[in-house]
C-alpha cells in the first residue's frame, strides 16, 4: 500500500477514535477492520476506463475504429476526418442501437450556426450532439456552457459515415390500385374517379378522421341498395366484411383513406370523444359486391 494510502488510514482512524457521541471502547484492530473497507471504496471510486470504439467511415471505405475514451474530449466529427474537407460533404449518417439513425444531408450548408460532436452521456454511452459553433481561443467558461447544450443528436451511436457522394434517391413505389367486383366482374377505380368523391371527415379531429365514405365509392357503380353482401380484400390476403347496416349508416360512415404512400386503408367512424378509430384493415385492393 503507498504512503498516501496508509496515512489516510490513520488519519481517518484518528477521526473516528476522537468522534464525539461514540460509546465503548473497540480495540485497534476492530476499527482498523471496520474503517478500512470505507476507505477502500472511496479510493476505488474512480471513473471506470471506456472500452470499446465506433466504426467511422469515409463513403465505404473504413477510415478508423474511434476508441470511446477519445470521446471524453469533446472532438467534433470533422476533427477525426480532417482530411476530408468539410465543405465536400454530402451527407453524415449516424446509426445507433437497432435501426435508429441521424442523418444530415448538406451539413455544411444547413448546420451554419452548430457543430456535430462525440462525446459520452451520462450513461456511458457514446452519442453525438449539435453544439453551437466556438471559436478555436473560445475561453474555457464558454466552452462549458456550450458543452451542457447540445441540441438534438443520438445516443448509443455505433456508426458514422461521411458521405462525400450524392447519396441514392429511394424510388417511390408506384401508387396502389383499388378494384371492384360486383358479381365477379372485376375493374379498376380511377384515381380521377375517387378524387371527384366527397371527402367525410369528422369535426375536431385534426384531419386524423377523413377519407371516403365506402357507401359512396360503390355508388360510383352500382345502387348501395342493391348490395346484399360486401367484404374488402387486402394485397396480403386479409379481408373484412361490413354488415349491410355499417355500409349504409350515413351518419357513422366507414372509411376507405389513402395514406402518404399511397396505400388504402379501411377505417370505421371513431367513437364519440374520440378523434380517430384504429385501422381495421391495411392495403385494400378489392372491394368486394354480392347483388344477388
Amino acid at each position: 500500500m503507498s504512503v498516501g494510502v496508509t496515512t489516510a488510514r490513520v488519519a481517518l482512524l484518528a477521526v473516528v477514535a476522537i468522534a464525539p457521541g461514540c460509546k465503548g471502547k473497540r480495540s485497534d484492530g476492530d476499527k482498523a477492520k471496520a474503517t478500512a473497507p470505507a476507505i477502500d471504496a472511496a479510493i476505488a471510486a474512480k471513473p471506470a476506463a471506456l472500452s470499446g470504439s465506433i466504426m467511422l467511415f469515409v463513403d465505404d471505405t473504413l477510415k478508423r475504429a474511434v476508441p470511446l475514451a477519445e470521446l471524453q474530449a469533446w472532438p467534433t466529427v470533422a476533427s477525426l476526418v480532417a482530411d476530408v474537407p468539410y465543405s465536400s460533404w454530402e451527407a453524415l449518417h449516424v446509426q445507433g442501437q437497432g435501426k435508429v439513425t441521424f442523418v444530415i444531408t448538406k451539413p455544411a450548408t444547413k448546420l451554419t450556426k452548430r457543430t456535430p460532436r462525440l462525446y459520452i452521456d451520462d450513461k456511458q454511452l457514446p452519442s453525438i450532439g449539435l453544439y453551437a459553433k466556438l471559436a478555436a481561443d473560445a475561453p474555457k467558461q464558454l466552452r462549458d456552457a456550450v458543452r451542457k447544450a447540445p441540441a438534438h443528436g443520438l445516443h448509443g451511436i455505433r456508426r458514422i459515415t461521411v458521405h462525400t457522394k450524392p447519396l441514392p434517391i429511394a424510388k417511390k413505389p408506384p401508387p396502389a390500385r383499388l378494384y371492384i367486383a360486383i358479381d365477379g366482374k372485376r375493374q379498376e377505380i380511377p384515381t380521377a374517379k375517387l378524387n371527384r368523391l366527397r371527402t367525410r371527415r369528422k369535426a375536431r379531429s385534426g384531419g386524423r378522421t377523413r377519407g371516403w365514405a365506402v357507401a359512396d365509392v360503390v355508388g360510383l357503380y352500382t345502387d348501395v341498395r342493391r348490395v346484399k353482401a360486401i367484404t374488402l380484400l387486402a394485397a396480403n390476403g386479409a379481408k373484412q366484411a361490413l354488415t349491410l347496416a355499417q355500409l349504409r349508416n350515413d351518419t357513422r360512415p366507414w372509411l376507405i383513406k389513402r395514406n402518404r404512400r399511397g396505400s388504402f386503408q379501411l377505417r370505421p367512424w371513431p367513437a364519440e370523444g374520440k378523434k380517430r378509430a384504429n385501422t381495421q384493415l391495411r392495403g385494400i385492393r378489392t372491394i368486394q359486391i354480392r347483388t344477388r
